[in-house]
């Protein structure tokens, strides 16, 4: 049976306060750490509080990263030894007002908000309204025959291990990524060695 699955690039803003402190932030990547096996101190070597603008995004970018990118990373290199895979990044940083958030892209797919009110794509601007017909038309066609490439839209190549391509999801139109740019974004190999 053949799969598409990914993940959004911002996932992790939903799931951590926007108020989040910096005592908060240490702790909360001392305990995400500690759950792979990892330190503290390697957890923020890997996550300088530094390198983001605030404790939320420090944390929300740990969080997105191992429970949703890098998660669907490992899925991907496994489920590809067995099935036709599809991967894919939704990255559109204007998808809601925290980005391509968990669960940003269903208005796009579904013409539904978040909230599951009516969302029509023809409500987005127009290079988000080519990026919602394009991911229409792959899911559809997915769902047709198992492939989601279709006329009028970036050939979709299918995921085979750990040095392939990633689709991504990005206004206007979707494109390619390597896989190990994408481990490399979302520090994969700290949370999975790999």
């Amino acid at each position: 049976m053949p799969v598409i699955q990914g993940a959004n690039s911002h996932e992790g803003r939903v799931f951590v306060s926007p108020t989040l402190t910096v005592e908060g932030y240490l702790a909360s990547l001392a305990g995400f750490a500690a759950s792979f096996g990892r330190t503290a101190s390697e957890a923020y070597a890997t996550y300088p509080l530094s390198a983001y603008p605030s404790p939320f995004e420090a944390a929300s970018a740990a969080l997105g990263d191992f429970a949703f990118a890098c998660s669907a990373r490992r899925s991907n290199q496994l489920l590809s030894q067995w099935v036709p895979k599809y991967a894919y990044e939704f990255d559109d940083a204007n998808a809601s007002a925290l980005g391509a958030a968990h669960g940003a892209e269903v208005k796009y797919l579904f013409n539904v908000t978040q909230s599951g009110a009516a969302g029509d794509p023809g409500s987005l601007p127009p290079t988000r309204q080519q990026l919602a017909l394009a991911m229409q038309l792959y899911w559809t066609n997915f769902a047709r025959t198992g492939d989601p490439n279709a006329a009028n839209v970036p050939y979709w190549k299918r995921y085979f291990g750990f040095y392939d391509t990633i689709h991504l999801l990005l206004p206007p139109t979707p494109g390619v990524d390597l896989t190990f740019s994408y481990s490399a974004r979302h520090k994969c190999a700290f949370w999975f060695g790999s």
